[in-house]
């Protein structure tokens, strides 16, 4: 029997002569030896060592911050997306308040009770206005800031490639890695 460690960060299942063989992540399974090159000729991730542990490190660090800067970016797009509807909702109610004042003009008295309350909710449409714009540049700095972060993110995954070629070229010359 041949212990053999999957070499992907994806988990593995094949089968061979009626028996599923099932592999973690970097995991290890145990193969009968005579299937050990039909596995390998079948182009499975497989070999005989475990992988690395900083390729394993790399790999995660890889996918959290990916999965964190798109997390963070529907957010801000999402809360973007709301303050642009309310600001088109608040758009459409001033347009319909200002059509209807239109439309009382007969009545002097009654239109300037109108004109009363409509002031007043212009007030309040003003100061949703003001409220949205001010949430817009709130998400927009949030963005910005975001942006931010995932560039020093990306700066510092870009450092620790190189460390990682630095090290893994020692390696393959023989050298022990430096610290």
């Amino acid at each position: 029997m041949a212990k053999l460690y999957n070499q992907s960060k994806n988990p593995l299942k094949w089968s061979i002569n009626m028996t599923t063989y099932v592999c973690e992540p970097y995991g290890s399974v145990v193969v009968p030896d005579m299937f050990v090159l039909h596995c390998k000729s079948r182009g499975l991730p497989l070999d005989v060592s475990p992988i690395a542990p900083e390729v394993r490190a790399q790999d995660g660090l890889a996918a959290a911050t990916e999965a964190a800067k798109n997390d963070e970016l529907l957010n801000l797009r999402h809360d973007l997306e709301l303050a642009k509807a309310s600001e088109k909702t608040t758009k459409v109610e001033l347009e319909r308040a200002l059509g209807e004042l239109g439309t009382h003009s007969e009545q002097i008295g009654k239109l300037m009770q109108a004109l009363g309350e409509t002031k007043r909710q212009l007030e309040l449409v003003t100061g949703e206005k003001t409220a949205t714009e001010q949430l817009l540049n709130e998400t927009a700095l949030k963005l910005e800031e975001a942006t931010k972060r995932a560039d020093r993110s990306a700066a510092s995954l870009g450092d620790l490639q190189k460390q990682l070629d630095a090290i893994k070229a020692e390696k393959s010359q023989g050298k022990p890695p430096q610290k």
